[in-house]
C-alpha cells in the first residue's frame, strides 16, 4: 500500500479500509505551552462521537493512541475507565473491543510499556537490548496485527 499524497487520497484509503478517525476532544487549551497531557485543559468533548458510535452498526473495534484518549472517551460515554491496553466494554447494549496502541510518533520510551500486553519479538528484544532502534519496527508490527 502506498502512502497517500493528498488529503483526498488519505480519505479514500481510510474509507477503503473501513477506518474512521476522530478527535475525542472538541475544545481545549494548553497550560504554559506544554505538550504534556496533564497540562491540557479540556473545555469540551466531541459529543457527536456518541451519535457516530450508535450509527456505525459494523463498528466493533475502537483504537486509541494514548491512555489519555481512552480516559476521555470513557468520560464521554460514562464508562468505567481502566488503563488496560485491551478491554471489552458495552456501550448501548453493544460490545466493543477497546485497544490502546502507541502513538505513531515518538521514541522507544513511548512504546516500551506496551510489551506487557504486546510482547516483543526476539529480534525486537535484541535490538532494544543492544540500544538499536526497535520502536518503529515494533510499532509497525503492533498496528499491522491489531488493525488487520
Amino acid at each position: 500500500m502506498s502512502k497517500p499524497e493528498t488529503y483526498e487520497e488519505a480519505l479514500e484509503l481510510l474509507n477503503q479500509s473501513n477506518i474512521f478517525l476522530t478527535d475525542i476532544i472538541s475544545e481545549a487549551f494548553r497550560k504554559d505551552y506544554s505538550n504534556r497531557d496533564q497540562d491540557l485543559k479540556i473545555t469540551g468533548l466531541n459529543q457527536d462521537l456518541k451519535l457516530w458510535v450508535d450509527s456505525m452498526v459494523n463498528l466493533e473495534d475502537i483504537v486509541f493512541t494514548s491512555v489519555f484518549a481512552k480516559e476521555q472517551f470513557c468520560k464521554l460515554f460514562n464508562l468505567k475507565f481502566s488503563k488496560d491496553r485491551l478491554q471489552t466494554l458495552t456501550i448501548n447494549d453493544r460490545k466493543f473491543k477497546l485497544t490502546i496502541l502507541p502513538t505513531p510518533a515518538g521514541n522507544g520510551r513511548s512504546v516500551s510499556h506496551f510489551s506487557a500486553f504486546f510482547p516483543l519479538t526476539n529480534e525486537e528484544a535484541y535490538n532494544k537490548k543492544q540500544g538499536k532502534g526497535f520502536a518503529k519496527q515494533y510499532r509497525k508490527r503492533l498496528y499491522s496485527e491489531t488493525l488487520a
